[in-house]
């Protein structure tokens, strides 16, 4: 399958495959894949943020990039952008990218 770029391409150096959903970044060494399926909560989500922002090869512009294009996907996958997604009002959600859903944490 053919990746789905952003309809508007405003983030060029990171590709959104919604059919193996994943983002793809064009890195310093090659193509760097984030497994959006292990982006399964805000936690995890950050995790592997700022695991790429510390990138030699990451600088602030595709830092930006990065976070358009999950807008990008989140949008697509699930109608909404990705703070809405991950965690509306400030409320943290489970993610599942497969089924499209998301589901509020318990709160004990």
């Amino acid at each position: 399958m053919t990746p789905n770029l952003s309809p508007n391409h405003q983030h060029p150096r990171v590709e959104v495959d919604l059919g193996r959903l994943v983002l793809i970044v064009q890195g310093g060494g090659g193509p760097y894949e984030i497994d959006l399926e292990r982006c399964h909560d805000p936690a995890w989500l950050l995790h592997f943020l700022l695991h790429v922002s510390r990138k030699p090869w990451c600088d602030r512009a595709l830092a930006g990039e990065i976070l358009a294009a999950l807008d990008t996907a989140c949008r697509s996958e699930f109608g909404r952008e990705a703070s809405k997604v991950y965690c509306p009002s400030g409320r943290a959600n489970q993610v599942d990218w497969d089924a499209a859903q998301t589901t509020p944490f318990a709160v004990a």
